[in-house]
């Protein structure tokens, strides 16, 4: 009786640390992920754009594109079309 109870935990014992070397082994392997960090905005297009300066697209995935990455410096406010400053401070008329 003493035999069979001995080898069963030396076996049990050998099969924990296999199982502790395995899950450590697991976890070491983990790594956080940077960019869970960072907003990312994906838009599906149809087509690629041509251009991404304004100047030179010529295409309308391009301009829509473009309002995303470069926004304006005013913007008209509300139904009477006022202009009011959007990236700027304010609106300086005498500059």
């Amino acid at each position: 009786m003493y035999l069979v109870t001995n080898r069963f935990y030396e076996v049990l014992q050998s099969d924990l640390l296999l199982l502790i070397l395995a899950f450590v082994l697991a976890i070491g392997s983990c790594k956080l992920d940077s960019k869970l960090d960072q907003e990312v905005l994906r838009i599906r297009i149809q087509d690629e754009p041509d251009c991404l300066n304004p100047i030179l697209s010529q295409s309308g995935i391009s301009t829509q594109i473009e309002n995303y990455i470069m926004p304006p410096l005013f913007e008209y406010e509300g139904n009477q079309l006022e202009l009011c400053a959007y990236l700027n401070k304010r609106i300086d008329p005498r500059n």
